[in-house]
Parts: C-alpha cells; sequence; structure tokens
C-alpha cells in the first residue's frame, strides 16, 4: 500500500510539472483576421480592412472583460500548444473559400496560423480534438466581436463601402 501511495505521489508530481502553455501577454499576440479582408489584432484593437480599394484602419475598443474572456478561451481550448499550420474546411465549400484565420504568435514569431471555414461545423463529443477547440476558440471571439460596438461599426463602414463599389459596377 505504501508502494501504491508513492508512485501516485510521483505521478501527481510529475503530471503538475508538465508545460502548460498559459496565456502571457508579454509573449502572445492573437491576430484574427474575419472574413477574407478584416484583421483585428486581438490585444491591441488595431483593426485594419483591405478589400476592393477600401484601406480602413481603426481602433477597437476592448473592454477589460472582453480581454478576459479572450484570454480564458485561449487557455480554455489550449490554444497555447504550437499547431503550426491546421486547416479546417467544410468539405462542401464553393471557391473562393471564406475563411476566418488565427495566428497566434510567440516572442514575435508565428507559432500557428488557424484556417477555419465560415461552414464548418464541430463534432460537440469530440472535446479533444484538436479541430473542436480551435472553431471554439474562434466561435468565442465571433461572439465577442458581433457584440463589440466599434466593430459592428467598422463592418457597416465595410458594408456601405460594398453597396458603393456594386452600385458603381452595375
Amino acid at each position: 500500500m505504501d508502494k501504491i501511495i508513492r508512485i501516485l505521489i510521483i505521478v501527481f508530481i510529475l503530471g503538475s510539472c508538465s508545460k502548460k502553455e498559459e496565456f502571457n501577454i508579454d509573449k502572445y499576440k492573437i491576430v484574427f483576421l474575419y472574413g477574407n479582408w478584416t484583421t483585428i489584432d486581438l490585444l491591441t484593437g488595431n483593426l485594419k480592412i483591405d478589400h476592393l480599394g477600401l484601406q480602413y484602419k481603426d481602433k477597437i475598443n476592448f473592454s477589460n472583460e472582453e480581454k478576459l474572456k479572450i484570454i480564458k478561451s485561449f487557455n480554455k481550448y489550449g490554444m497555447g500548444k504550437k499547431m503550426n499550420e491546421v486547416w479546417c474546411l467544410d468539405e462542401n465549400s464553393f471557391m473562393p473559400p471564406c475563411n476566418d484565420e488565427i495566428w497566434i504568435y510567440y516572442n514575435n514569431k508565428i507559432q500557428s496560423k488557424l484556417v477555419i471555414n465560415f461552414n464548418y461545423t464541430i463534432n460537440t463529443f469530440q472535446w479533444h480534438n484538436q479541430e473542436y477547440r480551435i472553431v471554439s476558440f474562434r466561435n468565442d471571439i465571433n461572439k465577442l466581436l458581433e457584440n463589440n460596438r466599434d466593430f459592428k461599426r467598422a463592418l457597416d463602414t465595410l458594408q456601405k463601402f460594398q453597396k458603393q463599389k456594386k452600385a458603381i459596377f452595375l
């Protein structure tokens, strides 16, 4: 019995020493490419739209609560783990694809480039599945952005520009 307790203690100690990359503001940078033409730095709030000749820069103000939600989601879904390049594509997509991308930088070097198709669905029973975690993280970011007043304003600007361009071509 004493031997079993020693083994359990060793396993517990070794398990607690495993390297789990928690978010560190000094080391990580998260860039979110919403659709094919909107880029947002999720920590600084810098937003850039580059579409059909429109080059628009702005700043999205994230509340401390919103920043905390991003960090919690980052940690919850293990985004600190190096993944290189991962594509989560819907097999029924048509060209050109409309994708979101998440670029995770660690010490100013790209650690992971995650590409997620808009229509990609996930199986909720696959918690440990890498694609599930990536898509869930993207979904959390999308929810946060959809409720952000500054982001909505930037998308309105893009939509007005697209309507103007469409009117010119008709």
